[in-house]
């Protein structure tokens, strides 16, 4: 992997929910492949998840900036589900990115910013066939699921 890779995500840490857990885990996995730097919009407190650096902004305008600031420096995101995703569209310059779609908020009736966010994504990844399938109005149509 040559360019950093960032992982933006609502939180992190240990202890808050599923989606953290899998912004997580993806996070440990990509860092023993190369330079990963998290970013944490609702954290206060900057840390480390193992090796790879966690830059807590603690409000969303903060979240924001640091993430523009992080589009200038090259490399890809990961969003951790299509609510922080949300964000990409307002970095320049745009960055490929790849976003989580985890279940409920990708099933029935998707908000239309949230579906913005998968459609313009590079990539959006599922936990399982059963998502992508009750998940298929929103996400069929996309390219790469």
């Amino acid at each position: 992997m040559g360019a950093k890779l960032h992982v933006a995500a609502q939180y992190l840490r240990p202890g808050n929910g599923g989606i953290a857990e899998v912004a997580r885990v993806s996070m440990k996995a990509l860092a023993r492949r190369g330079p990963v730097q998290g970013h944490a919009c609702l954290e206060t407190q900057d840390y480390a998840v193992e090796t790879a650096p966690v830059r807590a902004y603690g409000s969303r305008p903060r979240f924001l900036l640091g993430l523009e600031r992080a589009s200038l420096s090259g490399g890809r995101f990961l969003y951790d589900f299509a609510g922080t995703a949300r964000v990409a569209s307002l970095l320049w310059p745009r960055r490929p990115y790849a976003v989580w779609a985890h279940g409920i908020e990708v099933w029935d009736a998707v908000r239309a910013d949230r579906r913005r966010a998968l459609e313009r994504a590079d990539l959006v990844l599922v936990n399982s066939a059963y998502t992508r399938d009750r998940a298929s109005p929103t996400l069929g149509g996309l390219r790469d699921v």
